[in-house]
């Protein structure tokens, strides 16, 4: 079948999710629009994609009752708080997100990441030394910070993230 997509969110700068979605339908791409500009269009649309990092767009009851042709809503995250499940259940409308998708998110390693970037950031004073330099600064030993090889690091919640994290 070839579905009518409408992305309501940021996605053609990820590697392989344009190709993947052309390759199921027809796509409209609107990359930051309001509620109301999504409620304009969305009738006559199969998949609505969304994902709440990048969308300011609640799909609620007024953006639903005009989705009249709508089969599914889709979102890129594992959380789905800026969605009315309750009223999408009762139009039996199916949510798609990546809750379930264990093989997905735990590929997805980016939050471990920042956090340990910003350990590093934090032992090594990379921010109050930055901001000296910029100001025209060159005392290098107030920030020479400490070493992570004499450290012991806790984690605090042992989950997916944290598990990753102490990878690193």
């Amino acid at each position: 079948m070839n579905y009518k997509i409408l992305v309501i969110t940021p996605v053609r700068h990820i590697n392989g999710v344009p190709e993947t979605l052309e390759s199921i339908g027809k796509v409209t791409y609107m990359d930051d629009p309001s509620i109301e500009e999504v409620i304009s269009v969305i009738d006559g649309y199969d998949v609505i994609f969304t994902n709440p990092n990048k969308s300011k767009v609640f799909i609620g009851e007024d953006l639903l009752d005009a989705a009249k042709t709508l089969k599914v809503i889709c979102t890129a995250s594992t959380g789905t708080n800026h969605i009315d499940k309750v009223y999408a259940a009762k139009l039996g409308l199916p949510i798609l997100s990546l809750t379930e998708e264990r093989d997905v998110i735990n590929r997805i390693s980016s939050t471990s990441e920042l956090a340990f970037s910003l350990t590093l950031a934090s032992l090594r004073h990379v921010v109050r030394g930055h901001k000296a330099v910029l100001g025209g600064e060159w005392d290098y030993e107030k920030y020479i910070g400490r070493q992570m090889n004499s450290l012991s690091i806790g984690v605090i919640g042992y989950g997916r993230l944290g598990s990753i994290y102490s990878k690193y």
